[in-house]
């Protein structure tokens, strides 16, 4: 009896490592997010963000490091930094962007993928700051006259306040709760609390303890 020959068994489909693999960091993001979800209970809006900003940096590395995510190095998540800049991203989106990755990390870490953050070391990109905008004298000397004929009920009170903010550089906060026991009047100094109720004192101009004098005299309920 001749025997049968064995069908040729059809070759299996090519899947590349990053797609499905259990150690494939690809397969890790979906982990990684349902984890943020239930350990820290942040909401879908911010899941969505973390979700999108991993996808990108894992969306851009090369194959091998999509396969084995311990060959990963900090010169990787730097070319995504890099990246991100270029994207025209501005500096707190491209902060945001890092911060994920960072995370990321420190989940395959606990869940034992890796061995150590490629992230841990690098630095996060400065946000600029940005200078107040001030009032010139001239503006300054216009927003001063306009309590004159403003329709307020209290037009030197309103003086007072604008011209103790000019003169000592108050917040607004500070000099709305000042007290008239605060005010060293021979001195020209005011005592004031600032952020964390802490005692401040300031120096205020002739002018302003003049308009203060006035409101006290001709207004003051």
């Amino acid at each position: 009896m001749s025997k049968k020959k064995k069908s040729p068994r059809a070759p299996a489909p090519h899947r590349h490592a990053d797609d499905d693999e259990p150690g494939g960091i690809v397969a890790a993001v979906p982990r990684f997010v349902s984890h943020l979800g239930l350990e820290r209970g942040l909401s879908e809006h911010t899941l969505d963000a973390y979700q999108r900003d991993v996808t990108r940096f894992v969306g851009g590395l090369r194959p091998t490091a999509k396969a084995d995510p311990g060959s990963i190095q900090e010169v990787d998540v730097f070319e995504f930094v890099v990246a991100e800049r270029r994207r025209d991203m501005n500096p707190r989106s491209v902060r945001r962007s890092l911060a994920a990755v960072r995370t990321f990390f420190r989940f395959l870490v606990l869940e034992g993928t890796i061995d150590e953050n490629p992230a841990r070391f690098l630095e996060t990109p400065q946000i600029g700051k940005t200078l107040p905008f001030v009032l010139d004298q001239s503006q300054t000397e216009r927003l001063l006259d306009a309590t004159k004929d403003a329709s307020s009920r209290y037009p030197l009170r309103d003086r007072a306040l604008l011209e103790t903010i000019y003169a000592s550089g108050l917040r607004v906060s500070e000099a709305i709760n000042l007290k008239l026991g605060g005010i060293l009047w021979n001195h020209g100094i005011l005592r004031c609390f600032g952020k964390g109720a802490k005692e401040r004192l300031v120096p205020i101009s002739k002018t302003a303890l003049a308009a203060i004098r006035e409101y006290i005299d001709n207004e003051r309920p």
